[in-house]
């Protein structure tokens, strides 16, 4: 039997070579939450729940949910942004 992948940490792994969204938060990419006291801007994120796809027996379809956090707006926005730039078009990430 095959091992289900960590999607939390391949989802880490890939933002923390982002460079313009690390420009931002730094290594500052946490799952499942933020930690208390955290220097800002930050993102976090988790995994809320997912399908499995009909297709491919045994693949789930995860469904994960991103904050981005900072002092004001405008800042949560650039990370935001930043987030969205990174994640737009990738597929097949491992």
């Amino acid at each position: 039997m095959t091992a289900i992948a960590d999607s939390n940490s391949i989802i880490r792994a890939y933002l923390a070579t982002q460079a313009t969204l690390t420009g931002l938060v730094g290594t500052r990419i946490y799952c499942p939450r933020l930690p208390e006291n955290t220097t800002l801007p930050a993102v976090s994120f988790f995994t809320r729940g997912g399908t499995s796809t009909p297709y491919i027996p045994g693949m789930p379809e995860p469904s994960v949910q991103f904050d981005c956090w900072a002092d004001n707006p405008m800042e949560a926005r650039k990370v935001y942004d930043a987030l969205y730039g990174s994640l737009q078009g990738i597929q097949n990430i491992s």
